[in-house]
């Protein structure tokens, strides 16, 4: 599978925020492939500095050239 940046939809690169303040950071992101992403396709954490308690956020089926806003 491949991915690629398309924009930040919300919250620009450098937003400054109060400290414990919440926020939803969304992504447009492109299925730049050649083939479709699967039902099961999902955005995981890795590594890196953790700001969230959520460990996973379900993308779900992405058509190869299609975009898709995922939100954190």
């Amino acid at each position: 599978m491949k991915a690629g940046f398309v924009a930040d939809v919300t919250v620009p690169d450098n937003t400054r925020f109060q400290k414990q303040e919440k926020f939803t950071k969304t992504w447009r992101m492109r299925n730049s492939g050649s083939t479709d992403w699967p039902a099961d396709t999902a955005l995981v954490f890795v590594s890196g500095e953790k700001m969230t308690d959520v460990e996973k956020v379900e993308i779900g089926a992405v058509k190869a050239g299609a975009n898709v806003d995922i939100s954190v």
